[in-house]
């Protein structure tokens, strides 16, 4: 997340339109209490190749 403070508000428009790039890690496979990877698993099944 990025925030403008004084000045560099005006450039946030700028940083916008910058090319951006998203990395995820994902995880097939497990039941967790929160949904979360901080959660407890609850549930662990076997996934095959992809």
């Amino acid at each position: 997340m990025i925030i403008g403070i004084g000045p560099g508000t005006k450039r946030l428009t700028d940083l916008v339109k910058l090319d951006k790039e998203y990395i995820a890690e994902i995880l097939i496979g497990e039941k967790r209490s929160t949904g979360l990877r901080e959660g407890e698993v609850l549930e662990e099944k076997e996934v095959g190749e992809a």
